[in-house]
């Protein structure tokens, strides 16, 4: 263990800029826990996509077996269909024979007319069925590809989906193990500073009092500044009184700021600062001391899991 860690709050007492044991093993502990959930992840996308393939491919053979079982009894249904036709030709024809023979030339016009009647409205009869048969199996086969390309693209959606939940939660395991000391507590914060968008790990909901909370900071403060916490609260408390007596939406609805701001700090959206006495800004936000953020202590023991990084 390095000699140079101090015996209860785990920093580097020589240089505080030098990750302790501590802190390197809390995050080698993270990205391993992080690679394993990715791997298992991994492993069942994979294990699903083959499944999803090889039950689509059996979907297809069937529907393709179906199709051709289909034409092989439109084909055959056809076959007998002429051999009937034939028949009756035959028989019509061997009707107006004996009908020339009986009757002369009109008893034989007759009958060959009845026989041509009879093969051509057959010979529709058949091609109608055939057509349906055929019409029937291309639109199966279209089905099994269409439910193949769906299926498909789910469990790809799935797997990319998968993966985004689980590099988000390597990040906030990572963002955790830099920012909280093992066995300790941090200082209370007494201001905050704002990061970029692109730097977050979560899109709060707009309607959600957090998104309101961070709506709020985005539009009053800029990128970078310190921001009195105490200060910021009671402006807001302020507003949200004057919008109670307008009637009009507020922002905390009586809650208390730093419940919402420790979740902003947990996912990227801002970072603690805490101001010492001395410091210029600190006398409008109070002394920080060694009783710990509440709210940030709540929010340290959840996890990623209780609410998605879309609507965190």
């Amino acid at each position: 263990m390095n000699t140079q860690e101090n015996a209860v709050g785990g920093t580097n007492t020589l240089n505080p800029a030098i990750p302790t044991d501590a802190q390197i093993a809390a995050k080698e502990k993270a990205d391993k826990k992080a690679a394993d959930a990715q791997a298992k992840l991994d492993k069942k996308a994979a294990e699903d996509l083959i499944k999803a393939d090889k039950k689509a491919a059996d979907d297809l053979a069937k529907a393709e077996k179906a199709a051709v079982a289909l034409q092989a009894k439109a084909d055959a249904k056809a076959l007998k269909d002429a051999e009937k036709a034939k028949k009756l030709a035959d028989a019509a024809a061997l009707k107006a024979k004996d009908a020339e023979e009986n009757a002369g030339a009109i008893a034989e016009a007759k009958a060959k007319k009845e026989a041509d009647a009879a093969a051509a409205k057959l010979e529709a009869k058949t091609k109608k069925d055939a057509d349906k048969v055929a019409a029937k199996a291309l639109k199966d086969a279209a089905k099994a590809e269409k439910a193949e390309t769906a299926l498909r693209l789910k469990s790809e959606g799935k797997t990319a989906r998968e993966a985004h939940l689980a590099s988000v939660a390597k990040s906030v395991a990572e963002r955790r193990a830099a920012t909280v000391t093992p066995g300790g507590r941090r200082p209370k914060a007494t201001h905050i500073v704002l990061n970029a968008d692109d730097s977050a790990l979560s899109v709060p909901q707009k309607a959600s009092v957090r998104g309101h909370v961070l709506a709020y900071i985005r539009e009053n403060f800029v990128v970078g500044e310190q921001v009195c916490i105490e200060t910021m609260g009671a402006d807001i408390a302020a507003a949200d009184l004057a919008a109670s007596a307008a009637r009009t939406p507020q922002i905390l609805y009586g809650s208390a700021l730093r419940q919402y701001l420790s979740k902003l700090e947990e996912m990227g959206h801002i970072d603690y600062v805490a101001v010492a006495p001395s410091e210029p800004e600190s006398p409008a936000c109070g002394a920080p001391d060694e009783t710990g953020n509440a709210s940030a202590d709540q929010a340290e023991g959840q996890t990623v899991g209780e609410e998605s990084p879309e609507q965190a």
